[in-house]
Order: C-alpha cells, then structure tokens, then sequence
C-alpha cells in the first residue's frame, strides 16, 4: 500500500542540485536509485524563528514515507530562495553529507 500523502506540508519534484553537473540530469536517474531509506531535511526560512516548524513538518512528511533521517541531518538556512546555493551554509552541510553517502535523498 503506497503511504498516505501529507497534509502537513507540500512536497514538489525539484531538479538535483546536489552537484552543478547533475543541474539537468534526467528523472530516470532519480529512478534506478530505487527507495530512498537516508533523507536530509533542508529548508530555507525566511525567519530563525520559524525554523523548528518548518524542520518539524518536513520530519513529519519524511515519517509518513518509512524515511530515516540521521542525526544532524535536518538542516536550515535563514535567507530568501534567490541566495545563491554556494553562500548557504546548511545546504553546503547537506551537500557533504550526500558527498560522504550517508544520506541517499533530500
């Protein structure tokens, strides 16, 4: 039986921008990965404050599918989504973390 879908936040298919070769890789290969056991979460806000909730649902839509997520693997950056990806800390920290195969998503 497929997982119920969340009604606690919105999930959208996003290129893979892990690495700036893989930018127009095709959705096949998202594919042959098969299940996606390890997962990041990462969010930018718009506020420090709001973090904890956005971190919260993201843990919460990640639960709803059998996901794990590691310790120290829920991340955020404060700023606008314009910022350029290499000026963000948390997702530099994300980056390394699939780099070093311990998670298989984000």
């Amino acid at each position: 039986m497929p997982p119920l879908p969340s009604n606690r936040t919105a999930w959208y298919s996003l290129p893979n921008p892990l690495t700036r070769s893989n930018r127009n890789a095709p959705a096949a290969a998202a594919e042959a990965l098969g299940p996606c056991p390890a997962v990041a979460l990462y969010a930018v806000v718009p506020l420090r404050a709001v973090e904890n909730l956005v971190l919260d649902d993201l843990a919460a839509y990640a639960q709803d599918r059998g996901w794990i997520v590691p310790a120290g693997c829920a991340v955020a950056d404060t700023g606008t989504l314009a910022q350029d990806l290499d000026g963000r800390s948390g997702w530099n920290r994300v980056r390394a973390l699939a780099t070093g195969r311990l998670i298989q998503g984000v």
